[in-house]
């Protein structure tokens, strides 16, 4: 569970605006490669800007891979409930990714 990200003024080292959300997943240099991840049952509740979770995407043609991002839940935030993007680590997702399974977003702004 993830409750009140909040934002902050600060650029590192690169002069580059630090990149805001509740759960960023291998995507703060995207497009980086994860392998074997598993994010499963996640609250986010308030997240800053860029949304509740930045978060690769699922095969639309692996079924078990699917699982292996869902149930997860984003609340309250300031920007979309989930950003998806494909998961460079899966050739599959070139051509089709999908959102979560069983993932849901409500009362985001």
């Amino acid at each position: 569970m993830i409750i009140g990200v909040r934002s902050r003024q600060w650029a590192g080292t690169d002069g580059i605006l630090d990149r805001e959300s509740g759960l960023m997943v291998c995507a703060y240099y995207e497009p980086d490669p994860c392998y074997n991840l598993k994010i499963r049952n996640n609250l986010v509740v308030g997240g800053p800007k860029l949304g509740n979770y930045h978060i690769m995407g699922s095969s639309c043609t692996n079924w078990q891979a699917a699982s292996n991002i869902a149930n997860n839940v984003a609340h309250s935030g300031l920007g979309p409930g989930f950003v998806v993007y494909p998961d460079p680590a899966d050739q599959t997702q070139r051509e089709c990714y999908r959102f979560g399974r069983g993932s849901s977003a409500y009362k985001m702004s």
